[in-house]
């Protein structure tokens, strides 16, 4: 909508922590709307979630939030967790092979945008701004940022794909031993200078 602003910066309190715990749990199960009891599901994600967002010490939670429904109440629309690799690399199966003689390495999960707001430019924004969390911090010149992305979600092969991301060849995720957390994926890189 016209006059709409956003801005991308870390959940400021636990309100907004409960957010960004309802919109990932609408969009793990936005693909499953016919399932039994999907309300449920949510709800029991939602809590798991934002209990794992309170105690979250390793990633970085980044939030895209409508500036103009601040006073409104839901005013997240995006939300992105940035990683330092080196401490989540043998639980994400991303080897020191897959990332080089980077200096720096940066790991991108939980990804997304509310439905209605998409189309928008804000996941590009969004995942702009991730990739650059580690890079701002540590001042290096160049660095790699890893994601994982669902084999079969052609959306998002296709958006990270047009962000410049590419398939890691040689990494099978689903055979790996972090196949219990990543799933049935394909491991994306993009390299920063």
């Amino acid at each position: 909508p016209e006059g709409t602003r956003y801005h991308i910066r870390l959940a400021r309190d636990l309100s907004e922590l409960y957010q960004v715990a309802m919109l990932r749990a609408e969009c793990y199960y936005e693909d499953r709307p016919f399932t039994r009891f999907v309300e449920n599901f949510k709800i029991e994600y939602a809590r798991a979630e934002f209990r794992r967002l309170k105690s979250q010490k390793v990633a970085t939670c980044l939030v895209c939030v409508d500036l103009d429904s601040e006073a409104g109440g839901l005013n997240v629309v995006g939300t992105i967790d940035v990683s330092d690799l080196s401490q989540v690399s043998g639980k994400v199966g991303v080897s020191s092979v897959q990332s080089g003689d980077a200096v720096f390495g940066s790991y991108l999960s939980n990804f997304c945008v509310r439905p209605g707001r998409r189309r928008r430019g804000l996941g590009s924004l969004l995942l702009a701004c991730a990739s650059h969390v580690h890079l701002a911090c540590d001042r290096a010149v160049a660095h790699n940022v890893y994601a994982h992305v669902n084999r079969d979600n052609a959306k998002a092969l296709l958006f990270y794909a047009t962000e410049g991301f590419s398939e890691v060849q040689g990494a099978n995720s689903s055979s790996s031993s972090s196949s219990a957390l990543v799933g049935d994926s394909k491991l994306l890189m993009k390299h920063y200078y």
